[in-house]
């Protein structure tokens, strides 16, 4: 009787998600036949046709009802991570791949996560405006938040900036003093290549990695580079700007394979070879240092193996890469693109065999 309750609990699940995923990206482009198709077999329509899955090829995706159903490989820590002021504790031993960690922040004031000062805890509005004058340009997001949502690039020049919006003294107070459970970090620089092809952003790589229970270490899946566009301030292809561009595992070059969101219409792949706000080449990009990325990304991973499925987004600096963010639950519109995942047997036993 409960696993027929669980079952029925499960389909109308399933329902209102396929639902919610054709109410958020209608499309022409796919018939009903199709759609009917992508139900039955526990994929999402706007998936369908960015990842080429067919009568012929469905059973090496892994599908969208899965992906949701089926507990996640990271259980019991799925959550560990997605708290962002976690990953300053997780990665304690690798300082040199975080960007500085200067404030949590609540209703009670701004907790420095560093040595800053030695006569109070908290410290008031006042001393973070001194801080801010001080740094110039400050990262602030919200512990718990996707997708980019609630993320301001503060700045003080000749006056303050949100989001490279001017605002007052009082309005940029009026902003910052709510704010509750948010982190406020350096914001990274990135590397010349990143912010020549797009400035008003760090545009990140997203690095996924799936733990091999045979080899007993995790494996580096797939990966794209992210960039902004519309003067957009972040990266993220659900704001509906932006670009993703995947790379080659092996050489860290990019590929002709680029997608978008335009518009937040439905993701879609470009045949374009240069940005499309600043029109800067993206066609020969090799980026720096990839096979220390590679190794230092699978060292960290194997590090935390009491999680089996990650996603990295990682910022390329001069000197290396810094990690902004852990994902346990990576987005499904990425992740299978030109790689379906249950083609490797042991991809399909970490995913799947909970």
């Amino acid at each position: 009787m409960q696993r027929l309750f669980n079952w029925i609990k499960n389909k109308i699940y399933w329902i209102k998600l396929f639902r919610k995923d054709l109410a958020t990206y209608p499309s022409k482009n796919i018939s009903f036949k199709e759609k009917t198709f992508a139900f039955f077999k526990g994929f999402y329509p706007s998936i369908l046709l960015i990842n080429g899955i067919n009568k012929k090829n469905h059973h090496l995706f892994l599908s969208t009802y899965d992906y949701a159903i089926t507990p996640s490989p990271n259980e019991p820590f799925k959550v560990i991570a997605e708290n962002k002021l976690n990953i300053y504790f997780l990665l304690k031993d690798y300082p040199e791949f975080l960007p500085n960690y200067y404030f949590y922040k609540d209703t009670s004031g701004f907790l420095p996560l560093y040595k800053h000062n030695k006569e109070t805890y908290r410290l008031d509005i006042e001393h973070f405006i001194d801080f801010l004058e001080e740094k110039k340009c400050l990262a602030c997001k919200p512990c718990l938040s996707r997708w980019g949502e609630g993320f301001m690039k503060i700045e003080k020049k000749n006056e303050f900036f949100i989001n490279n919006k001017p605002y007052s003294t009082l309005e940029f107070i009026a902003t910052i003093l709510p704010l509750k459970h948010y982190i406020i970090t350096e914001y990274v620089e990135q590397h010349p290549y990143a912010q020549e092809i797009y400035p008003h952003s760090v545009n990140t790589v997203r690095l996924l990695c799936i733990w091999n229970s045979e080899k007993k270490s995790f494996e580096l899946v797939n990966a794209f580079h992210r960039f902004g566009s519309d003067n957009q301030t972040i990266d993220n292809l659900r704001s509906g700007s932006g670009i993703a561009v995947f790379i080659d595992l092996e050489n860290g070059r990019f590929t002709d394979t680029i997608i978008s969101n335009p518009h937040k219409k439905g993701f879609k792949f470009e045949n374009i070879t240069t940005h499309p706000t600043t029109h800067k080449d993206i066609t020969q990009i090799e980026i720096p240092n990839w096979n220390y990325i590679k190794t230092k990304i699978i060292e960290i991973s194997n590090q935390l193996s009491f999680l089996k499925f990650v996603g990295y987004d990682i910022a390329i600096t001069k000197d290396g890469f810094k990690i902004l963010e852990i994902n346990l639950k990576p987005g499904m519109q990425s992740l299978q693109v030109g790689k379906p995942l249950l083609a490797h047997k042991w991809i399909k036993k970490t995913l799947l065999s909970q």
